[in-house]
């Protein structure tokens, strides 16, 4: 029997780079106390993910100029869980110094439910 696997995916736009956000990731993680069996993959252009059933929400995202994906991976429990451990990583992470005062963030999570993919 396999271990059931909660999986979510974020779109949003960030100006710093990928490696920059990279750098900050295990500063963000602890202080939004995202648990260490969370695993986070981290895109550069929504595109690049290839979860079933996503390629329409990516091309929406690029074409709403979104920069990054990032998929959140929680063993042992569901969907929603992943998406509240993407979104308090994404929440952390306009705290940081990824982002200026002020500016606005754009970004959408996805988590697949018996019913299609909701947004968070």
């Amino acid at each position: 029997m396999t271990q059931k696997i909660g999986k979510a995916i974020a779109f949003f736009d960030c100006r710093a780079s990928k490696k920059r956000i990279e750098g900050e990731l295990s500063t963000i993680r602890e202080f939004a106390q995202v648990p260490p069996m969370v695993e986070l993959r981290l895109y550069k252009g929504p595109e690049k993910v290839t979860e079933k059933g996503m390629k329409g929400l990516a091309a929406s995202a690029k074409e709403d100029d979104i920069r990054y994906a990032m998929v959140a991976m929680f063993p042992g429990r569901g969907n929603e869980a992943a998406a509240n451990e993407l979104a308090a990583v994404l929440n952390q992470a306009y705290q940081s110094p990824l982002y200026r005062e002020g500016e606005p963030f754009k970004g959408y999570i996805f988590y697949r439910t018996r019913n299609g993919f909701v947004n968070r």
